[in-house]
């Protein structure tokens, strides 16, 4: 059992599912794509789901925010 990596006062019930980038695998000729996701230990309190059993930490929730207001100002 882990401690929360935002709060570190509950223990860790999930991992965070935001995507931070992409990778490529190759064998035998056929390229691969995986997605490599942030993974921070968040408690339950800390983190925050779409309803799809997606969850994201709140640092990761920022940063989303963030770039979706700078995308729009443009």
């Amino acid at each position: 059992m882990e401690a929360c990596q935002i709060c570190r006062k509950r223990i860790a019930e999930y991992a965070c599912d935001m995507p931070k980038f992409r990778i490529f695998t190759r064998y035998r000729e056929t390229c691969t794509p995986h997605t490599v996701t942030c993974d921070r230990h968040i408690c339950k309190r800390c983190s925050l789901t779409n309803g799809n059993d997606v969850h994201f930490c709140k640092i990761c929730a920022k940063d989303l925010k963030e770039g979706f207001k700078w995308k729009s100002t443009e």
